[in-house]
């Protein structure tokens, strides 16, 4: 085993253990859903994933947590609230990036597997923040609908047809 592959082992381990904690913050984050300490765990775990998965080029897994990053940023900072569409979206976030982290186990380390649908949660997330700065601008009911629909025709566009 040479050291890159020692590295990318050594990840995966510490991301498997850090997920498992994460899941524990989630649960409690349904208790107090306005946890900062809860959010900054979890935002942490994130980051640490994400910088990591960029720095070994797995692009799909550095994609989905940076969204799942900015999510979280905004909620760790007050700038939005959990609800139940954001609990299911970071829920959803963290299956993929578990399913990203076995395919890279299974795959010794290459992530070119477009099995694993990143694309809908990272679209999702998008929507759900640019939702939110809409809201927050007060927007006007007609303009805010047009807004909305030219952000998700944008989002749909920059996502699944790339």
């Amino acid at each position: 085993m040479d050291e890159i592959d020692e590295i990318v082992q050594e990840f995966l381990v510490e991301s498997h253990e850090n997920l498992d904690q994460l899941d524990r913050d989630l649960v409690a984050l349904e208790r107090e859903p306005d946890s900062r300490e809860l959010l900054g765990s979890i935002f942490r775990t994130i980051h640490t994933i994400k910088g990591t998965s960029g720095f070994l080029a797995f692009g799909n897994l550095e994609s989905v947590t940076h969204v799942g990053e900015n999510l979280l940023a905004r909620l760790r900072d007050g700038k939005m609230s959990m609800t139940p569409t954001t609990t299911d979206l970071l829920l959803e976030m963290v299956d993929r990036v578990r399913d990203l982290l076995t395919s890279i186990e299974a795959d010794d380390g290459e992530v070119n597997n477009t099995k694993i649908a990143v694309k809908g949660v990272i679209a999702l997330v998008i929507l759900i923040l640019v939702m939110a700065n809409l809201r927050k601008e007060r927007i006007a009911t007609g303009l805010w609908a047009l807004l909305l629909l030219l952000t998700v025709a944008n989002v749909c566009i920059a996502v699944f047809w790339r």
